[in-house]
């Protein structure tokens, strides 16, 4: 039993930790948001999972996961590729897509009490 701790237990506890501690820029580096970003009807469709108008692929759970924190916390938890990724998205929603940002801000930040921080964050550059 002991070699089988050393040699087996051990070794998959080790995996595991490296994998649930992977940076979060590598756990949602299978997102392609230019593609996204690209289509009006396949923005359209996140857009719908995100405001629990419509079904979620697994990529849109995932990001059913993170927008909200992203809204209310202005991406602090984010690294600087995610930040980087994110006002990118943001700004281009914003200028290409406003009706579909409005739906997202809308559902997380009713009140647009975040507005304020959204908006410095967007401006920065970190």
């Amino acid at each position: 039993m002991l070699w089988a701790a050393k040699f087996i237990v051990f070794p998959l506890i080790f995996c595991v930790l490296q994998v649930w501690s992977a940076p979060a820029d590598e756990k949602y580096s299978d997102i392609d948001f230019e593609s996204i970003l690209a289509n009006r009807r396949v923005l359209s469709s996140y857009v719908k999972c995100l405001t629990d108008k419509g079904p979620c692929t697994p990529q849109g759970k995932e990001l059913k996961k993170i927008v909200p924190e992203v809204i209310q916390t202005s991406c602090t938890k984010c690294s600087p590729q995610q930040k980087k990724v994110v006002r990118n998205v943001i700004t281009t929603m914003q200028s290409k897509y406003k009706d579909q940002w409005d739906l997202v801000v809308n559902k997380y930040d009713p009140k647009k009490q975040r507005a304020g921080e959204l908006k410095a964050f967007l401006a920065g550059t970190d």
